[in-house]
Formats: C-alpha cells, structure tokens, sequence
C-alpha cells in the first residue's frame, strides 16, 4: 500500500474520495470495485500506479456506470455513450488517458491480476455533477434510481425485504453504510 493510501478487496464498494490501492496476494482473476457518490456527483478516477501483466492475461478497465449480475446501470439506452466508449481499458490506452469521468454517481473497476504482488493505486475525486440526467440515491429508507427526464429512458427498479440470513455481516463500504450510515 502507499503511504496514505487504503487497501481496498477483491470485491469492494467504495463512497469516499482518496487514493485506493489493490495488491493480489494470490491470484485475483475476477474483481472489481465499486464506487458511488451522492446524487449530484460524479466520480474521477486518476491510475496512480499500475504494475499488472498485460501480455500474461492480467486487465484493468474502469467502466462508466455500474455491471451488476449481468445488467448495466444506467442501461445502454438510457447511457449517452455506446457501451463500448464506457470502457477504458488500461492495457489498451496505457498512459494515454490516465484518469477517466464518469456521466453520473458512480464508476466501477474490473480487473484480473495473475501475479502475486501485483497491482495498482488509484485517486477517486468526486466533482459536482450541474446536470444529472441518471442517479442512484438514498432517501431515510429506500434506495432510488432517478432519471431527470432528460433524453433518457424512465428507470424501473425492484427491490424487496432480505431475511436477516441474507446480509452480509460485513457493511463496511456497502450500500448500507453509504445509504444508512446509522445501522
């Protein structure tokens, strides 16, 4: 880790601005990292450091928006861009774009390293978002998807009650700490 810098998982949900960084100690073949700011933000991501193995099969792409089972938010209709310019792909662009912002509150990064040791720092700034036109949000006790009306698709979002079984014990860095920071 780097002086001043927090370690962040595999897996990981992030809500603060700082300098973040990930050493595989083992193989780390399917991770990511996501990030989310308030409603009226939007996320910059600045590659610090990078030490992965592009040739070795290792990855590293910043994605414009959020990948959750499958499904993107916001979706590529409701998306300004074509999905394939909401990928910044780190083997690919190199040090030609090294800090990358989101169209909305959030980002996320995916990334495969191979090599123990391995890994890369990053800075995530959150900068004031004058017009948001797609949003994840918290209220006292629901999580939203608002769409402002502006050139987008509406948004549907189900939701329903977990079992306690269901949560994870950990909420550090999670929906719950971002939306409900009192639980």
């Amino acid at each position: 880790t780097s002086p001043g810098s927090a370690s962040v998982g595999c897996i990981d949900m992030l809500s603060i601005e700082g300098q973040f960084t990930f050493t595989a100690e083992q193989p780390q073949l399917h991770c990511a990292t996501f990030f989310i700011g308030d409603p009226e933000e939007l996320i910059t991501i600045d590659y610090d450091f990078v030490n992965i193995d592009c040739q070795g099969g290792d990855f590293l792409k910043v994605f414009d928006g959020w990948i959750l089972k499958g499904e993107k938010f916001p979706s590529s209709l409701d998306h300004p861009l074509p999905t394939s310019q909401r990928y910044v792909d780190f083997c690919e662009s190199g040090n030609i774009q090294r800090s990358i912002r989101s169209s909305q509150n959030v980002a996320m990064i995916f990334f495969r390293i191979h090599q123990p040791g391995n890994g890369f720092t990053v800075t995530v700034k959150k900068n004031a978002n004058l017009f948001p036109q797609m949003k994840i949000g918290c209220d006292n006790t629901v999580l939203r998807m608002v769409s402002s009306g502006k050139h987008v698709n509406r948004v549907t979002f189900e939701y329903y009650q977990l079992d306690l079984q269901e949560l994870e014990n950990r909420k550090e860095n999670s929906i719950e700490e971002f939306c409900f920071p009192s639980i």
